[in-house]
């Protein structure tokens, strides 16, 4: 049967399986396509690659996708891609609602705190001296699925000294905790860079960064009169 989900409004956050699916229950070879949520402009998207073989990251329709070639990282624009999970949104405008010195994720949640939004996507600009981040690359070797085998995918990397774009979720809702957060965290981002692209670690930003937030965002009410079903399961 197809999965049917919802083309979300601007800044609505919507969501295609779970962390927890991939991570707990090992369902790494789902086929989320990304190419009809891509008929409506502006998208906005993060997951892992179907089989867990690479990082996707969208910005405003652009597909960005990061895998691992020879150990090393390779970043390229596709068409189309198909993901294990992905937490998506519409964004048609950014507002900036703060700009930060020097900091990391930790500043970075600071800020959304204080906007009052307890879920939201968000963008960042800037520059950093340092970001770390992973590409999945899982390998199957024909035993039982792990939460070991899950960390062991993890190609790491290090961008320093470029200018970056984020793209994540932050959420302060106990729910969303295994849906497209870590537990225990509040922030879900993805890295964009000149050839890289991954989840993001950890990063230290310098002086000037800025935080954007969606401009007019619908409530959730009006949301959820205007949806409109699709199907993205790629059988």
């Amino acid at each position: 049967m197809p999965l049917l989900l919802c083309l979300a409004l601007q800044g609505e956050i919507a969501t295609a399986g779970s962390l927890r699916e991939t991570l707990r229950e090992g369902k790494v070879e789902v086929r989320l396509a990304l190419a009809p949520l891509n008929s409506q402009p502006h998208l906005y998207a993060l997951g892992p690659v179907t089989g867990l073989r690479g990082e996707i990251t969208v910005v405003d329709g652009v597909i960005h996708v990061g895998t691992v070639v020879g150990g090393r990282p390779l970043a390229t624009v596709e068409r189309e891609a198909q993901a294990v999970f992905l937490a998506y949104t519409y964004v048609a405008s950014w507002s900036e609602v703060a700009s930060g010195d020097a900091g990391g994720l930790a500043e970075i949640a600071s800020a959304l705190s204080r906007t009052k939004r307890e879920r939201t996507p968000f963008h960042v600009t800037g520059r950093v001296k340092r970001a770390d981040y992973h590409i999945m690359d899982y390998r199957p070797d024909g035993g039982p699925w792990s939460m070991d085998k899950h960390d062991q995918a993890k190609a790491k990397f290090a961008l320093q000294e470029q200018d970056v774009t984020l793209f994540g979720f932050y959420t302060e809702r106990e729910e969303d905790a295994g849906l497209f957060v870590h537990h225990g965290e509040r922030i879900h981002a993805h890295v964009v860079a000149q050839g890289a692209t991954g989840h993001l670690d950890a990063i230290t930003l310098e002086p000037g960064w800025k935080l954007l937030l969606p401009s007019g965002t619908a409530s959730p009410r009006e949301g959820l009169a205007t949806r409109t079903p699709i199907s993205v399961l790629s059988l």
